[in-house]
Order: structure tokens, then sequence, then C-alpha cells
């Protein structure tokens, strides 16, 4: 069931996509790679920030957009759970039980979202690589811890590539920031549907890696 699950997912986000003729861009690892967004759906808000640390560092954080979406959904799930314990010395421990538990759901959607978003992708060019975490990668010998690391070196190009997303409210492009390795698989970096800012880090870390940008994606 979970794998039928998955692939639904694949064929609506093959469904919202745009049609690329990779051959625009004269490279055959282009034409290697997958032009299809990496991951089904996309905020319709800017979920992450690009921010210069150092002239050498630049790193991915939370956007303050991002924290209060992230504030309300920890603030009513705690605001719940903690009206539910008051409950359960009353008459009404049963309604007590159902907040604890529906704010619970919502404590852990705050946490989800956080661990999925809230990561830390940082570009350091002094060390020339990007390591994705809170803390940076510790080496012994020939040796490297098992925090996600991509050496500037494997990096052959940033992709640009647009969804469009279909709400109960509406529709809207969400855009994804992909790394584009030398052997042509990819690594997400953002996608959120601020398209401005999306093609603003893009560009910035080009120039910062020296590396080409191509952007298929629509407003």
């Amino acid at each position: 069931m979970f794998e039928k699950f998955k692939e639904k997912i694949k064929e609506l986000s093959a469904k919202n996509s745009i049609d690329v003729d990779s051959s625009q861009f004269n490279d055959p690892v282009a034409t290697n790679t997958q032009w299809q967004p990496m991951k089904a759906g996309g905020a319709n808000f800017k979920t992450n920030i690009l921010i210069s640390v150092s002239p050498s560092v630049y790193r991915y954080q939370l956007s303050t957009g991002a924290w209060l979406f992230l504030g309300v959904f920890a603030v009513f799930g705690i605001g719940a759970i903690l009206i539910g314990l008051n409950m359960l010395s009353g008459d009404e421990a049963i309604v007590g039980l159902f907040l604890i538990l529906f704010g619970s759901i919502f404590v852990a959607a705050a946490y989800f979202f956080y661990k999925s978003m809230g990561i830390h992708k940082v570009f350091d060019q002094s060390l020339g690589y990007l390591w994705v975490g809170r803390n940076q990668p510790k080496f012994a010998g020939d040796n490297k811890d098992k925090q996600k690391l991509i050496y500037f070196s494997e990096i052959h190009a940033l992709q640009i590539v647009s969804e469009r997303v279909s709400s109960k409210n509406g529709s809207y492009y969400s855009h994804e920031l992909n790394l584009v390795l030398k052997d042509a698989s990819r690594f997400n970096l953002v996608d959120h549907g601020n398209h401005a800012q999306v093609i603003s880090d893009a560009n910035k870390l080009s120039d910062f890696m020296g590396k080409p940008l191509w952007d298929v994606s629509i407003e």
C-alpha cells in the first residue's frame, strides 16, 4: 500500500511539473539529469533564507515566516495539552484526554516541519564543501562522520525547476533549487513559492561556487 502511495505522489508531481528540453544546455550531464521535481508539493511562502555568514560561508536557515508557521502549530498544540491536563482531574477527563492527544499531534507536526525545513545547509568555500546539520563534520584520518557532506568539486551545476501545487484554496507554483552532481544525481536545497528569492539564492551560489545555473522555472 505504501509503495502505491509513493507512486501516486510521483504521478501527481509529474503531472504538475514543466516539460523541459535539456538539450538547450548543450551539456551531457543535463541530458542525463532528471527534470521532474525531487519532492511533490512545496510551501507557498518563503521557508528558508540564504545568509552570508562571512565572505567564505553561506548558510541556509529558516525564514521568519517559517518560524511563525511553526510557532502557531507549537503554541496551539501546547495550549491544548495544558488545557487537557487541567481537565483530567475533573468530570471532563475524556475531553481532557482528547485535547492532550489533539495538542500532541500539533506539537509533533511542528517538530516534523522543523526537522524537514529547519536543518542548516552550509556552503564553506575555505573548506570546499557543503555540509548539512548544526555542527561542522569531524574528520578522523580518511574517514568522515555520517553527516551529509558534498564537495564543491562533485557539484556540476545548480538547477531550478517549478511545480504547480493545487490546494483547496487555489493553486500556486513551488520552485525547487537543486544541486546537480557530476553523476547527474541531485541534492535538494530549498522548495518554496517565493520565485524571486529562489532566483536570487541560485545566482549567489552560482557565483560563489563558480557553477552554471540551469533555470527552467516558471513564475
